[in-house]
């Protein structure tokens, strides 16, 4: 996502990154906005199932495993407590194919 963020913030777009409290200094040291919401990386993995990990996998199932017990439920939790920051931060335009971003 990091990346996302970068190119977006390199286009002139104001980039808010919202994930678990325990990663702060991680996305300030990235030079991002962020907003804690959701659960810890220790939450998430603590969720998870501890009989299997992501590397113990077959390669082509490793996706839908991260998907399914990592960053679901994580991305889940983030939209059910919902503190109202989409409502305060500022919109922009929608972007269309072929347009400059302002």
């Amino acid at each position: 996502m990091m990346p996302l963020a970068r190119a977006a913030q390199r286009a002139g777009h104001q980039v808010l990154v919202t994930t678990g409290p325990d990663l702060a200094d991680v996305t300030r040291g990235f030079g991002f906005e962020f907003r804690p919401t959701g659960m810890t990386a220790a939450e998430v993995y603590d969720a998870s199932p501890s009989d299997v990990t992501v590397d113990a996998l077959p390669q082509e199932q490793r996706v839908a495993f991260a998907a399914r017990y990592l960053f679901g439920p994580a991305a889940l939790s983030r939209a059910a407590r919902d503190d109202g920051t989409h409502e305060s931060w500022p919109r922009q335009p929608p972007y269309r194919a072929g347009s400059k971003s302002s």
